[in-house]
């Protein structure tokens, strides 16, 4: 497989957030938005992340990992502007870049490495992420040709009656061969109704000069779903906790009304443990085998050994060693592990 980079757009206001914290910094199951996305590319065989900052750049900068190449979008002049604030990065190296968002949580490095595999064996020059949405009012269409190429991204607000009837959609995500890429920003203009510069209009540019254009459709369209307001905030978080808790139970862990327990990303829990309804487990947590917690038990960022039950409590920053029986209603917080 050819080298691989990933660039993030994390550089958006995020106004709808109505907040102080930078989007992409909002946390999902105890985890920035940022984090799962980087996951998502790294885990895909990215060899190196470069993320585009803008609004609230010094948040994001601590959020990010401490070997990401971070560039600034000074002005905010549309997603394919975002992508040419990164040229001097892409311009250093050959093979494939992979574009993504930020605020995307949901997209798995499973989906991601499946997608980048398509776009080698298919020869693409571009590759388009897309989903079929039941209802894809907003986002824009996949228009494809009589040879069932993907010929143009229109988007929702510019699409004529039939294209709207058309329900695979732009997910925002994309690779591309870095040569083309490279020729097709040089060609993009700001002449619309927004006056900037949008990465969809690459589509057109490579196809114009004799590239090749293809599709991978996403089999689960809530991978490519975006957190612009709290409301999509908590959707993400329900999917994420879900997505966690199942995990841990192909692994051996029992729920009880797995539906009433909050469970925090890249926490750690052995097998034949049980968990009562009720409980939130917090990011820092490990929890050993066979343990009994719950109901109604708050855990953040301690270690929990063996055979040990824990029951109506608080624990934080604490070890808690094999064999012992913790509660009812105990609280143990410790300055630290």
């Amino acid at each position: 497989m050819q080298e691989l980079m990933t660039i993030i757009l994390a550089a958006g206001a995020g106004t709808r957030m109505k907040s102080s914290i930078a989007k992409v910094a909002h946390t999902v199951c105890g985890k920035p938005l940022l984090s799962y996305v980087v996951d998502a590319a790294s885990a895909a065989g990215s060899s190196q992340i470069v993320l585009v900052l803008g609004h609230q750049a010094q948040q994001v900068r601590e959020i990010a990992p401490k070997d990401a190449v971070c560039v600034m979008q000074e002005k905010q002049l549309g997603t394919g502007h975002a992508v040419m604030s990164a040229r001097e990065q892409l311009e250093s190296r050959t093979g494939t870049v992979l574009i993504l968002c930020g605020d995307t949580p949901l997209i798995t490095g499973q989906t991601l490495k499946k997608a980048y595999e398509h776009h080698v064996q298919e020869r693409n020059d571009i590759t388009v992420l897309t989903a079929v949405m039941d209802d894809p009012t907003g986002y824009g269409r996949i228009i494809r040709g009589s040879d069932g190429r993907v010929r143009a991204i229109v988007e929702h607000k510019d699409a004529t009656d039939d294209e709207r009837l058309v329900r695979e959609i732009n997910s925002g995500m994309y690779f591309f061969e870095i040569p083309a890429l490279l020729s097709a920003l040089n060609g993009l203009s700001n002449q619309n109704s927004q006056n900037e510069y949008y990465l969809t209009d690459t589509l057109s540019g490579i196809l114009n000069a004799g590239g090749r254009a293809g599709t991978y459709v996403i089999s689960d369209s809530k991978e490519i779903m975006g957190v612009n307001d709290r409301c999509q905030l908590a959707e993400a978080e329900k999917y994420i906790n879900n997505r966690n808790i199942t995990l841990h139970m192909k692994n051996g862990v029992t729920f009880y009304l797995p539906e009433t327990t909050l469970i925090h990303s890249d926490i750690t829990i052995g097998r034949d443990t049980v968990i009562y309804p009720g409980c939130v487990l917090e990011k820092g947590t490990s929890i050993g085998e066979a343990c009994v917690i719950g109901p109604d038990t708050r855990i953040s960022n301690s270690i929990i050994g063996n055979h040990t039950h824990i029951m109506n409590s608080v624990v934080t920053n604490a070890a808690v060693g094999d064999d012992e029986k913790l509660g009812p209603f105990a609280v143990i917080i410790a300055p630290g592990l």
